[in-house]
């Protein structure tokens, strides 16, 4: 799935709380990007094997994610533990019961 039309990547605004954080992640999930802290935005690619985004969109959405590690560093929060939640939420709100 491409993510190159759905959000203005470039122009996200600096992250600079736990609660930006959180939105970033939801985004991108809501966006089908299957997203990982630790994984740069280049190596994100289509089922048809085509990179996600295009450079300028991968160095800003890096740089958000360079913020993401700050603020939670900053925070004493685990930026790991934040993903995971939002991960959890989704799946919460998707699986019938």
């Amino acid at each position: 799935m491409s993510t190159k039309t759905k959000t203005n990547w470039e122009a996200w605004p600096e992250i600079t709380t736990v609660d930006d954080v959180r939105l970033f992640f939801r985004t991108l999930l809501n966006h089908g990007v299957n997203v990982h802290p630790d994984t740069t935005f280049d190596e994100y690619v289509t089922n048809g094997n085509d990179r996600s985004f295009t450079a300028d969109e991968t160095a800003a959405l890096d740089d958000r994610m360079d913020e993401c590690f700050g603020v939670c560093h900053d925070a004493n929060v685990d930026v790991y533990g934040v993903c995971l939640d939002i991960f959890k939420e989704k799946w919460t709100a998707e699986t019938p019961r």
